[in-house]
């Protein structure tokens, strides 16, 4: 894998375009289609976001780790990422 300077908005950009990158986020919708965090609350709601449950800034070396990847819907997603940037 080539490697991305993930902790630059254009280093994320490249990787998030990348062939490896897009196969896992299928892999990972394919076997968990729902949003993790709705699930847990009773809700069947469709996942469209894969989340890096740590975060690339603090573990770059997890990027693609399957382990590392949560499908969430974009409403649990965004609280997320503002919630990091706080």
């Amino acid at each position: 894998m080539t490697i991305y300077n993930l902790h630059s908005r254009e280093g994320r950009q490249a990787f998030y375009n990348t062939l490896e990158w897009l196969n896992t986020r299928k892999y990972i919708l394919e076997h968990e289609p729902l949003c993790r965090k709705c699930y847990a609350e009773g809700k069947l709601i469709p996942a469209q976001c894969i989340d890096h449950i740590q975060d690339l800034d603090e573990r770059p070396d997890l990027a693609l780790d399957t382990s590392n990847l949560q499908s969430l819907c974009v409403s649990h997603h965004n609280s997320k990422t503002l919630k990091r940037t706080m």
